[in-house]
């Protein structure tokens, strides 16, 4: 499943772990590992499915939380994904991912200096997350504040120059 997945062949991956989890319902990393795959080809509500049973199945909740966060957001369930990075931030996380996707939770519902706070913690905590540049650079272009965007957006380039998204 994994070398399927890392290939880009996300439905053969998905057909490996529907196997292993018919032998062994109580893997909650092949679940995980199912819900992403379900996530890269836009099958959200098995993504969300499958996170759902790992978490039943004892996964760490963490994950799962900013997991079940990106996909409602990709879904365009804006309040219900800033509700699961809500949860994360509740612990005083200072886990990158988590403040990106809650910056861009932010930034979707229109809360720009919110989002801005959120996105430069991210980069004080990462400075080398090229995630959180590229995200405070959309944001600044949001805001039309488009010197700051292209800065950020440059930053984001440095650190990984073969990204044809930041470039673009």
């Amino acid at each position: 499943g994994k070398c399927c997945y890392e290939l880009q062949k996300y439905i053969q991956a998905i057909e490996v772990y529907q196997k292993i989890i018919k032998i062994n319902p109580n893997m909650p990393d092949v679940l995980i590992d199912a819900g992403n795959a379900q996530k890269k080809i836009g099958n959200f509500t098995e993504a969300l499915n499958y996170y759902d049973l790992a978490l039943l199945r004892g996964a760490n909740s963490h994950d799962i939380l900013l997991n079940k966060a990106n996909v409602l957001l990709q879904m365009g369930s804006i309040e219900e994904a800033k509700n699961f990075c809500e949860i994360l931030i509740d612990k005083k996380t200072q886990d990158v991912k988590v403040l990106v996707t809650y910056g861009n939770i932010l930034a979707e519902m229109s809360e720009y200096d919110e989002s801005q706070n959120y996105l430069k913690l991210a980069i004080k905590s990462n400075p080398k997350n090229e995630e959180a540049w590229s995200s405070l650079g959309n944001l600044y272009l949001r805001m039309r504040k488009y010197e700051d965007a292209l800065k950020a957006y440059a930053e984001a380039i440095k650190l990984n120059p073969e990204d044809y998204i930041t470039h673009a």
